[in-house]
């Protein structure tokens, strides 16, 4: 195209055919002399409005983006090639080494978010809202997309760490053609090039997930921890994120990470001393003396950063993030909602996305899950997740908790069953602080056999005989027989295969 102002006529069909064509939003290519004529007229509809004023952003060559701007001139939307603000705003070109000048570009990614941000901010800028993106080609990409290109098709807009809205502008890429076209190449916030992100059976990678924790804690996943309160999952939490933090097995048991992973803790409902008390209790202080950074903790003193904001996003690439609890980060009104756990799913997968290596979030199950009545004491996916469903794309990992004493108050007494945690051969049981494993997987009963007939009472029996407990002080602690409480001795006796030199006092 020449740089004269000529406006070439398109014809009533060709305006017929481009209205169909054209969107409020998405990927637009125009092609030819009558095609810019078309768009011309587009934009000075978008932008001459007194009731509802537009910008447009201009990018490519000043030459090329002054043609445009004398187009509007010539129809009176703008004075002047100087004074094309606020309806028009293009970025100077940039100097380069050898003392010429290039224009910004979408193959340059540090460019694109130059866009991408004044799209954003442009009425903080004392612009109008963006409507319309309008890009000349110089046949660098032959009319095909911009490797950046979708960065600019859908704008997040952010407000105290909130999402206000998203910015979808219709973007243009204005090319020298001798036959003239008007195409939309995709909607609005697909991705330009789809066929990169999707692949043939033989193009899929064999690699398997990567277990931080084994069995428990994968890699690039939601795993949810399952427990009412006073049951000890911010205890047990904290151990893991230490286990990831430093590169150690977890209860000396699970085999962790095969190097330290960073970890993120957000804890909103307890403030720094308080969780300084429980981790200190857990040995923090000695074992993250070398690699301070691996544990960074957000407590009660900070404002919530949602899912979705920049800050957490951002302090969320290259580490593990915990939860505690999920209620916080979850803007769901209606827990069972499919919809709404759908919702919270894609903020979880959004930030795995964003390069976050997994998500452990601490979550209060419902209140009838306790009840034997409604549940007969068996853990499931379905009686501890309300919801379940809906999260069931990233959901890779499940643990549903309960503490075994009747007086919470007593200590950590923790159950522990996999509810989605292939090759876990059964629940185990964690006790005291420090924790300690004292039944592993596949040793322990399940929840319905250890409530069934005083079962849990047994195991807490058994537990006060190792901590030398008289056999009268038992007795009178759990309200058993004689009987019963040498029934249960005997058991452990045998299940442990040890004598009587740890339990004299129990007699």
């Amino acid at each position: 195209m020449s740089n004269q102002t000529t406006s070439w006529v398109y014809t009533a069909e060709q305006k017929e055919q481009w209205d169909k064509e054209r969107g409020t939003s998405g990927y637009h290519q125009v092609a030819g002399d009558q095609a810019f004529t078309y768009l011309c007229q587009v934009l000075k509809r978008l932008v001459d409005s007194n009731t509802d004023p537009r910008t447009v952003l201009l990018i490519g060559p000043d030459h090329r983006c002054e043609r445009l701007l004398s187009w509007m001139v010539a129809e009176e939307v703008i004075d002047s090639l100087m004074c094309h603000q606020p309806r028009f705003f293009l970025f100077n070109d940039r100097p380069t080494d050898d003392g010429d000048w290039e224009p910004l570009t979408l193959e340059s990614e540090m460019d694109a978010e130059r866009f991408r941000n004044f799209i954003a901010t442009s009425v903080e800028k004392e612009y109008y809202p963006i409507t319309a993106v309008v890009i000349f080609d110089e046949g660098s990409t032959d009319g095909k997309p911009y490797q950046y290109l979708d960065k600019i098709l859908e704008v997040p807009q952010w407000k105290n760490g909130h999402l206000v809205k998203t910015i979808r502008p219709a973007v243009f890429n204005v090319r020298d053609c001798e036959e003239s076209s008007f195409t939309k190449e995709c909607s609005d916030a697909v991705s330009v090039d789809w066929r990169k992100d999707v692949k043939t059976y033989f193009e899929l990678s064999q690699e398997k997930p990567v277990m931080l924790i084994e069995h428990l804690i994968p890699e690039k996943a939601l795993t949810i921890m399952a427990a009412p309160s006073y049951t000890g999952k911010t205890h047990i939490a904290i151990e893991m994120g230490l286990a990831l933090a430093t590169g150690t097995a977890f209860l000396d048991q699970f085999h962790g990470p095969a190097q330290p992973v960073p970890v993120s803790y957000h804890v909103p409902e307890l403030h720094e001393s308080l969780f300084h008390a429980f981790s200190d209790r857990l040995g923090a202080r000695e074992r993250l003396q070398e690699c301070p950074d691996n544990f960074l903790i957000r407590t009660l003193e900070h404002d919530l950063w949602q899912l979705d904001s920049p800050q957490m996003v951002d302090s969320s690439r290259g580490r593990y993030v915990f939860l505690d609890t999920v209620g916080y980060f979850n803007d769901a009104d209606d827990s069972a909602s499919y919809t709404q756990a759908i919702t919270f799913a894609k903020k979880i997968n959004s930030l795995i996305r964003e390069g976050c290596l997994g998500v452990c979030a601490l979550y209060h199950p419902p209140k009838y899950s306790k009840s034997k009545k409604e549940t007969g004491n068996v853990m499931t996916l379905e009686n501890q997740i309300l919801g379940s469903a809906g999260y069931g794309g990233v959901l890779r990992s499940c643990l549903g908790m309960r503490n075994l004493h009747e007086d919470s108050n007593k200590g950590l007494w923790v159950y522990v069953q996999g509810l989605k945690n292939p090759g876990l051969e059964g629940p185990f049981q964690i006790e005291g602080i420090p924790l300690r494993l004292v039944k592993k997987p596949g040793e322990s009963l399940y929840l319905s056999e250890l409530l069934k007939d005083g079962g849990g009472k047994r195991d807490q029996a058994i537990a006060m005989m190792k901590e030398g407990k008289t056999r009268e002080e038992i007795r009178k602690a759990l309200g058993v027989s004689p009987r019963e409480l040498t029934k249960w001795k005997q058991e452990a006796m045998f299940d442990t295969n040890t004598g009587d030199e740890n339990n004299d006092h129990a007699e």
